[in-house]
């Protein structure tokens, strides 16, 4: 059973009803997860494969403010095809029945949708498709465990109700196309990754970004 209230603050200047600052949420209702992993190394996977599942309600009848359910799967795989390359195909999805929280909902963007800033996308469903190329071009300190790689990636993803995607001849507008290139390595600290990227590259006015992770 999960139970939290959530409130927000917005900054003079932004509407208050954008993210209902006047109502503070009380979600409240049973959850579920599931997870597989068999990546080598958790933190930073250069084989195997990973998948979650995550089921959350909220119910009007145990007192939460709102009447949903919200399902999200996501699954990674790592493939060593050579000694020094990697593919990393993975796939996101999320769905929700009913009037979803604004904290709950599905947050899009950064290191996990390539070209975007964090959390540019706030929405009820998505779907986002993700594909990237790691070579290795060193060891770092000429250690197995310290491997430095370059990184290719691109991704698509929509975040508009299912049932619009059923038109295809309007399905491109709904579509947000990211690409980039960047390093990624371990160190004895814990996992470096730069990426520079470009989102919908194909529009008027694309959208670049540079982040760094750790």
């Amino acid at each position: 059973l999960n139970s939290y209230r959530a409130s927000y603050r917005v900054p003079d200047g932004f509407p208050k009803d954008s993210v209902h600052a006047e109502r503070p949420e009380w979600i409240i209702g049973p959850s579920l997860r599931l997870e597989a992993n068999t990546f080598r190394d958790i933190d930073f996977p250069t084989a195997g494969f990973a998948s979650r599942l995550e089921a959350l309600s909220s119910v009007t009848a145990l007192k939460g403010t709102h009447q949903f359910l919200r399902l999200g799967y996501s699954a990674e795989r790592v493939v060593p095809v050579a000694a020094r390359l990697l593919l990393r195909p993975s796939i996101y999805v999320g769905f929700s029945l009913g009037e979803l929280a604004w904290a709950e909902q599905f947050r899009t963007g950064g290191a996990g949708f390539v070209g975007f800033e964090p959390d540019r996308f706030t929405s009820a469903q998505r779907a986002v498709l993700r594909f990237g190329a790691d070579f290795r071009l060193f060891r770092l300190f000429g250690q197995d465990n310290y491997p430095f790689y370059l990184q290719v990636m691109g991704n698509v993803g929509t975040f508009e109700p299912w049932g619009d995607l059923l038109t295809v001849s309007g399905l491109p507008s709904l579509l947000h196309w990211g690409a980039g290139a960047g390093v990624r390595t371990n160190t004895p600290i814990g996992p470096v990754q730069l990426i520079v990227g470009v989102g919908d590259f194909g529009g008027k006015l694309p959208e670049h970004r540079i982040t760094l992770a750790f």
